[in-house]
C-alpha cells in the first residue's frame, strides 16, 4: 500500500502575495499612463469629425427643406450651433477649452435653400497643438478640411 505524503504548506506567504500584487499594480499603472494620451487624441479627432458632419448636416438640411440654415461659432463661449430661423436650434455643441479658433473670417455663414453657401472663406481651429483649416468654397457649398 502506497502512502501519500501530506503537503504541509497551506497557502502563500505574505511576501509572495506582496510581490504578485506589486507586479499587478505596476502593469495597471503602465496601462493607464499609456491610455491617457490616446484618449485625448481620440477626443480631439472626434471633435473635428463631428464638426465636419454637422456642417454637412446643415447643407443637407437646407437643400432637403428648402430653408436657409445658419452655422454660427461663438469662440468666447466655446460653442457652435446650427439653426434655422431666429432660435430654432438643429445642433448646439460645446467644446473643450483646449480647442481654439483663429484666423477666421467666417464666424457665421448660411447655407441657402439650393445648398450653396452665403459667404466663402476659411477658419482655423487649433486642436491639441494641431492646426486644421476649414475652407468653404463658393458654388456648391463644399467644405475642405486641411491638417496643417
Amino acid at each position: 500500500m502506497m502512502m501519500f505524503q501530506k503537503n504541509s504548506s497551506k497557502g502563500y506567504t505574505l511576501t509572495e502575495i506582496l510581490i504578485v500584487f506589486s507586479i499587478f499594480l505596476l502593469c495597471i499603472s503602465i496601462f493607464l499612463f499609456s491610455v491617457s494620451p490616446t484618449s485625448q487624441h481620440f477626443k480631439q479627432s472626434h471633435f473635428i469629425e463631428q464638426l465636419r458632419k454637422d456642417i454637412q448636416f446643415a447643407k443637407t438640411y437646407s437643400m432637403s427643406r428648402a430653408a436657409t440654415v445658419r452655422v454660427i461659432f461663438t469662440p468666447a463661449e466655446n460653442k457652435y450651433a446650427v439653426l434655422t430661423g431666429v432660435d430654432h436650434f438643429l445642433v448646439q455643441r460645446s467644446y473643450d477649452d483646449d480647442i481654439q479658433m483663429s484666423n477666421s473670417n467666417l464666424r457665421q455663414f448660411y447655407f441657402l435653400p439650393n445648398g450653396t453657401v452665403s459667404d466663402f472663406g476659411s477658419f482655423e481651429l487649433i486642436v491639441g497643438g494641431t492646426r486644421y483649416r476649414f475652407v468653404m468654397y463658393v458654388g456648391r457649398g463644399r467644405v475642405k478640411i486641411e491638417k496643417m
